[in-house]
């Protein structure tokens, strides 16, 4: 089978008897591009939001999948769909339309997990890009593999990909075993091996960086602004395992990233943060330009957990945005930026004054983790600690951006 440049290298060794053992792979695959053709058809019948396209294609491809007694010659209809996969998807695609809004404060995420890329095959590949997951070798570690989701514009969306990755049963696409957050996803016993003890799923979460925010800054400020970094700092003592931290591969916590982005009709509010790979844009029409990213490279997958601290980040992330300098009129009326401003700064010196009674800095933590595990180690309740400072402000700020009325 020819490979393409940047594919991931081909595994199969051919050994007597092995011919047969491929033809059913090649029928197999062939019947899961089907069945992700049989999806797409349904998707496009939903009108759901552009942002959740894929992942509404996988939630409905793995459903026709478990079927019984379904071949790549029978379709599934739109009548054949379980009510609650359509309000799932439905619920999902609400949720994005109203955090589109040109005027919400919260920014885009997106998500990129990483694991050896060992642990897929070339027809695996191929069927994620065929849903709109992107995946490829990771450029700066050639060893590993990354799978990149579309940004969106609710963290909801991103707790979704991972679910249905994290789900995906041992035939389907992706991860073959996934135990909170272990890299456990082997394809031989051999390979498990190769690994002591328990090695964190690496997860890095992207926000896109609003145009006003862009104008305001230079690159490298976010790295350098405190009130960014205790942010980062107080999210590692809370969601990021002792584990994760001495198996990182670099000690860069978070950093910022120009990506080729496509603009469309959209606003540049409604466009930001929308990532194009190799120049193929996932948004239809318009044109290409430059969008600020901000990547936070230190978390992992670990179940419940990260579905709350995606939500709890993009939150506060949100609060930072709102804190930066920009060219508001002095005689424009209070708005809910300045408040989810005064906030994310009681939530600064709260986190920083909190850091402080255990000795712990974000330069320290940032860039010394081994004082952090030290800490830890003798006051395990630290991080129970941070964890209510962190939820209790992104409530705030929720509170404020989503009113409840």
């Amino acid at each position: 089978m020819d490979m393409k440049d940047g594919s991931i290298e081909n595994f199969h060794v051919s050994e007597p008897g092995s011919q047969k053992i491929f033809v059913e792979q090649d029928i197999a695959f062939e019947r899961d591009f089907a069945l992700v053709s049989n999806a797409k058809e349904l998707v496009g019948q939903m009108n759901v939001e552009n942002t959740i396209l894929p992942i509404a294609t996988l939630i409905i491809y793995k459903y026709i999948k478990s079927l019984d007694g379904v071949n790549k010659e029978a379709r599934v209809t739109m009548e054949m769909l379980p009510q609650e996969l359509i309000e799932r998807i439905n619920h999902l695609s609400k949720e994005e339309k109203n955090s589109s809004d040109p005027e919400h404060i919260l920014p885009t995420i997106g998500i990129e997990l990483e694991f050896p890329r060992h642990l897929i095959t070339e027809e695996e590949h191929s069927l994620l890009e065929e849903i709109g997951i992107n995946n490829t070798v990771e450029p700066s570690h050639t060893e590993w593999w990354e799978v990149r989701t579309r940004p969106t514009y609710t963290a909801e969306a991103q707790a979704r990909y991972l679910q249905e990755l994290a789900n995906t049963h041992d035939q389907d696409v992706l991860l073959r075993k996934m135990d909170e957050g272990a890299q456990e996803i082997g394809l031989n016993e051999e390979l498990l091996r190769s690994y002591s003890g328990r090695i964190p799923t690496s997860l890095h979460v992207n926000f896109g960086v609003p145009q006003w925010v862009d104008q305001a800054t230079e690159g490298g400020y976010f790295e350098d602004d405190s009130n960014f970094r205790i942010l980062c700092a107080g999210i590692v003592v809370a969601y990021v395992s002792d584990e994760r931290l001495r198996t990182k591969k670099t000690t860069s916590i978070a950093n910022t990233k120009y990506d080729t982005v496509i603009e469309t009709n959209k606003t540049p509010q409604q466009a930001e943060g929308s990532i194009a790979e190799n120049g193929q844009a996932f948004l239809e029409g318009g044109h290409f330009t430059k969008r600020l990213r901000i990547e936070f490279t230190s978390s992992e997958f670990s179940g419940n957990e990260t579905y709350r601290m995606l939500e709890e980040m993009q939150t506060l992330v949100a609060g930072y945005f709102c804190t930066i300098p920009n060219k508001k009129d002095p005689s424009e009326d209070i708005n809910d930026r300045d408040i989810v401003a005064v906030i994310y700064t009681e939530f600064l010196a709260e986190m920083e004054s909190c850091l402080g009674n255990y000795s712990l800095s974000y330069g320290n933590i940032l860039s010394f983790p081994s004082q952090l595990l030290e800490v830890r180690s003798a006051y395990p309740y630290v991080v129970k600690e941070v964890r209510q400072i962190i939820t209790r402000y992104a409530t705030k700020i929720r509170n404020i951006i989503n009113p409840k009325g």
